[in-house]
C-alpha cells in the first residue's frame, strides 16, 4: 500500500546521491596526507601503511551499513537519510580525529589512530549503501545504469579532491585532512535532504515534460558528465606531469585555479538531470495509466 506523503522527486534523489558519492568518498586520497600524518605522529612506514589499510578495511566492511539500511527499510523517506547521517557522523569523528591528532591537539595511541582511520573509511560505506540501494529501488528498470553511474562518481571523487588539494592547499596536507573532516561530513548531511525511496512510478518516468528529455536522456546526460569529467581530469594530470600546468606556488598558480573552476563547471552539469522533471516533489501516477 502506498502512503501519499511528501517525497522528493526520484531524479533529484539521483542527483543528490551522485554528489554525495563525490564528496563522501575521499578514502583513496590517503596518499596525499600519509607522509604528513606519519611525520606529525612519529610513525614509521609500516605503521603508516597500517593506518591506510585500516581505512580501506573500514571502507569495504559494508555489512554494518547494509544491515542498518535493511532495518530501516520501512522508513522510505527517513531510512536512507538516517543512513547518510550515520556516515556523516562517522566522517566527522574519523577525519576530525585524524586532523586533531596530526596537529597535536589530540593525544592518541597507535591503536586509537587505527580506530579513527577505520571509522573514517567506514563512513564512505554508509554513503555508498544509502545512495546505491535507494536508487536501485527507485529505478528497478534501470538498476545497472544507476549502479554504474553512482560508482563512476565514487571513482571521480579521489581525482576531484586531489585537484582541490593541488590548486588550493598544497603542500599543507594537514589542512587537507581538516577539509575532509568538514566536506565529507557536512556536505552529505545537507544533500541527504534530497535522498528518499519513492515506492511508486512517478509521472516524470512515463511522461517527458519536454520533447526530448526523457528518463533515458537524463541518465545519458549523467554518463556524459562523468566521461567528460574523467577525460578532463586525465588531460589536466597529463599536462601537469609534462610541466604545461604550473606547480602549486608557481607564478602561474591562477591557471591551476582556472583548471579547478573548469572541473567544477563540468561537475555542475549533473544538476541538469532533474531539470523540468515535474518539480522537487514526487508526483504519483496511477498504475492504470502506466499500463495504458
Amino acid at each position: 500500500m502506498v502512503h501519499f506523503q511528501l517525497r522528493i522527486n526520484k531524479f533529484y534523489t539521483f542527483t543528490a546521491s551522485a554528489l554525495i558519492q563525490v564528496v563522501g568518498s575521499p578514502v583513496y586520497t590517503f596518499s596525499i596526507y600519509a607522509t604528513a600524518l606519519g611525520d606529525a605522529l612519529g610513525l614509521d612506514q609500516g605503521q603508516v601503511q597500517g593506518v591506510g589499510s585500516s581505512m580501506t578495511f573500514g571502507l569495504f566492511l559494508a555489512i554494518i551499513s547494509g544491515s542498518a539500511y535493511d532495518l530501516l527499510e520501512h522508513h522510505k523517506r527517513m531510512g536512507p537519510r538516517i543512513t547518510v547521517w550515520v556516515g556523516s557522523t562517522l566522517a566527522a569523528i574519523g577525519y576530525g580525529g585524524l586532523f586533531l591528532a596530526s596537529t597535536g591537539r589530540l593525544a592518541v595511541s597507535y591503536a586509537g589512530l587505527l580506530a579513527l582511520a577505520f571509522i573514517a573509511g567506514n563512513s564512505s560505506s554508509w554513503f555508498d549503501t544509502a545512495t546505491i540501494v535507494t536508487n536501485v529501488r527507485n529505478f528497478p528498470s534501470n538498476r545497472g545504469t544507476v549502479v554504474g553511474l553512482l560508482k563512476s562518481f565514487v571513482g571521480l571523487s579521489g581525482s576531484i579532491y586531489s585537484s582541490v588539494y593541488v590548486s588550493s592547499l598544497a603542500p599543507d596536507a594537514t589542512a587537507y585532512i581538516g577539509m575532509l573532516a568538514v566536506t565529507s561530513s557536512l556536505l552529505p548531511l545537507l544533500l541527504s535532504l534530497g535522498v528518499n525511496h519513492v515506492p511508486y512510478v512517478e509521472l516524470a518516468e512515463v511522461h517527458s515534460f519536454t520533447s526530448w528529455f526523457n528518463p533515458e536522456a537524463r541518465f545519458l546526460l549523467a554518463y556524459v558528465t562523468a566521461i567528460v569529467l574523467a577525460l578532463y581530469q586525465m588531460t589536466s594530470a597529463l599536462l601537469q606531469g609534462m610541466g604545461e600546468l604550473p606547480l602549486p606556488g608557481a607564478a602561474g598558480v591562477d591557471l591551476l585555479d582556472f583548471n579547478s573552476l573548469g572541473m567544477f563547471g563540468i561537475l555542475s552539469v549533473i544538476l541538469l538531470v532533474p531539470w523540468n522533471s515535474g518539480g522537487l516533489a514526487s508526483r504519483y501516477i496511477p498504475l492504470v495509466l502506466v499500463v495504458i
